[in-house]
């Protein structure tokens, strides 16, 4: 148990640092957003670093998460605003996503962003 610990904790390690190093990422570290999943900010990154149309599929075969999960951050995403859809079922990053990575969004902007709250109609998690 205590060297499968490790080897979880090392991996952890071995992919921050790897998502760390990229173009923009630096800005993520700092603006931690409350309804952002872990898997968000490799996503971000994913997209960041490769300027094509995705599909979950190959989102989730990059970064190594499970396909379907990947699939429900991006449409969480998408329905933030943060990324678009289009007709043929492939994400890209819209121009509020291109200015988060750019650092231009404040954490207040990027609460107010959180897909739940916009289905629920409330400001209240």
């Amino acid at each position: 148990m205590g060297s499968e610990l490790n080897t979880y904790r090392t991996e952890i390690v071995r992919n921050v640092s790897d998502f760390c190093t990229g173009t923009r990422l630096h800005y993520w570290i700092v603006k931690r957003v409350s309804w952002f999943s872990k898997i968000d900010y490799p996503i971000f990154g994913f997209l960041d670093d490769h300027n094509i149309r995705v599909t979950p599929k190959v989102v989730a075969g990059n970064i190594d998460y499970d396909r379907s999960y990947t699939g429900r951050r991006l449409r969480a995403l998408r329905d933030a605003g943060l990324l678009e859809q289009d007709d043929e079922a492939f994400y890209t990053l819209s121009d509020l996503g291109e200015e988060f990575l750019a650092g231009n969004l404040s954490k207040e902007e990027l609460e107010a962003l959180d897909p739940e709250k916009a289905e629920n109609g409330t400001d209240e998690h």
